[in-house]
């Protein structure tokens, strides 16, 4: 295989976490087991070892830039100053990355349990496959709340689509989007403008590169990851409870 392209972590931290509600905290700052869901994220992000590692925050972005500067040297922040989906989070790196000569990993900071080895096994695909976009997904038992993989009848990926924009038909589907995404620097930037808020939150969706990719003819992939439960992430407080424990898990296993 080819040697491995220059890496960027992009790590999504604006959000307010409408469902889950915390008076006082971003939804990012929720302690499990002691440190914030952002701290195990940023943690597997260096074990990458990025050429370079952004934040994108919003609200409540001073509690959150107040952490990463503290603990997370490394890492640059970026604003998101309206919250208007996560293609528009990612597109405020475009004065930083556009010009980046390789890929663009893409991680929601809700998101903490993801295995570092399997972003590297993402990377070696989007490589291997010379994708634009690669993503990781994998098979919910319960995926409600989650974006659903969409495939044609070959089985390739051809989209992504949201629960509240789902069908009923689409919504039995149990492939579901990680929200982990890989994508070429050079194409993304050129593909973000292209979004429309055409969906029931009338959010610019990053997800939408997918469907973007297809029409345009350019190469997708979707790794499939059997081990659902490192995808959790974190929408209401049992959610955040069942994390404690898988957390403690892990972390005894280790």
């Amino acid at each position: 295989m080819a040697h491995e392209r220059p890496l960027a972590v992009v790590v999504l931290a604006a959000g307010q976490g409408k469902r889950i509600g915390h008076p006082l905290l971003p939804k990012v700052l929720l302690p499990l087991n002691g440190r914030p869901l952002l701290h195990y994220v940023l943690q597997t992000a260096q074990r990458l070892s990025p050429e370079a590692l952004y934040v994108v925050v919003g609200f409540r972005g001073e509690m959150v830039e107040q952490y990463v500067r503290a603990h997370f040297q490394e890492a640059q922040l970026v604003w998101q100053r309206e919250q208007r989906g996560t293609g528009h989070a990612v597109w405020q790196t475009a004065p930083m990355l556009e010009h980046f000569p390789g890929d663009v990993l893409v991680l929601p900071g809700d998101v903490p349990l993801v295995r570092a080895a399997v972003l590297q096994q993402l990377h070696h695909a989007h490589q291997a496959h010379r994708t634009v976009v690669s993503l990781l997904s994998t098979l919910m038992p319960e995926p409600r709340g989650y974006g659903r993989i969409l495939r044609d009848a070959e089985g390739r990926l051809v989209g992504i689509v949201e629960e509240r924009d789902a069908t009923p038909q689409q919504r039995e589907l149990r492939e579901v989007n990680t929200g982990v995404l890989m994508a070429q620097a050079a194409w993304l930037y050129r593909l973000l403008p292209q979004l429309r808020p055409d969906n029931a939150q009338q959010e610019y969706y990053l997800t939408d590169v997918v469907a973007l990719c297809v029409q345009h003819g350019l190469p997708v992939w979707a790794e499939l990851v059997p081990e659902w439960e490192q995808f959790q992430g974190v929408n209401t407080w049992e959610e955040l409870e069942r994390l404690q424990q898988l957390a403690k898990t892990v972390a005894d296993a280790r």
